[in-house]
């Protein structure tokens, strides 16, 4: 891949910077993940190029903006934690990169069981982004309020393909409720597959 670039850059004759993704972060992000911190420090490489150009940063401003950035600019639904006991995520994931993003996450975040309220829409490759769903979770399938939406039972024929299990329910709202009920203290909710679906919730 970064052969790519360097062919890029030769070609339109322009600087080329690679970032140094094994170097820890100055200041703590809001943003949860390891995306997240790659995402930050390709932020603060560009800051430094800035102002090697004469643009005037302080380090104020770019540790308030890490530590503020959904408030910034209302980017909502990455990891993005809404309740607690049990405690609920959110996140937009609704690819097979963005589920292995998501599986990551689940990884570093202790809990006894997971519940996972579950909606995509019908134009994606749901298959491929099913197939990176964790097996060892109770699955509560739903359809947001859209056109594009895949029909609750639909997804549940699908997703028993990948042994992944659990009941439709007739709204994201009636899902999200059921799930949030069924859980225990220490269980952990997420709610994930689409845009729509998150929305429906925040």
């Amino acid at each position: 891949m970064a052969e790519v670039f360097r062919q890029k850059a030769l070609i339109e004759e322009a600087p080329l910077v690679f970032v140094d993704h094994t170097q820890p972060l100055p200041y703590p992000i809001e943003l949860q993940g390891a995306h997240q911190e790659r995402n930050a420090r390709t932020v603060l490489q560009t800051i430094d190029l800035l102002v090697d150009k004469g643009w005037s940063v302080s380090n104020e401003a770019v540790a308030k903006g890490l530590a503020h950035a959904t408030q910034n600019t209302s980017l909502h639904g990455r990891w993005e934690t809404i309740g607690q006991a049990p405690r609920t995520i959110v996140d937009v994931g609704h690819n097979a990169d963005g589920m292995r993003v998501v599986k990551e996450q689940l990884a570093r975040t202790p809990h006894d069981h997971l519940h996972i309220v579950l909606g995509c829409v019908g134009d994606k490759d749901v298959g491929r982004f099913l197939a990176e769903l964790p097996k060892a979770a109770t699955y509560y399938f739903c359809k947001a309020d859209i056109p594009r939406g895949l029909e609750a039972g639909k997804l549940r024929e699908q997703a028993a393909a990948f042994d992944l299990s659990g009941a439709e329910h007739s709204s994201v709202a009636e899902a999200f409720h059921a799930a949030r009920a069924a859980a225990g203290e220490r269980d952990l909710v997420l709610v994930t597959g689409s845009v729509f679906v998150v929305a429906e919730v925040l």
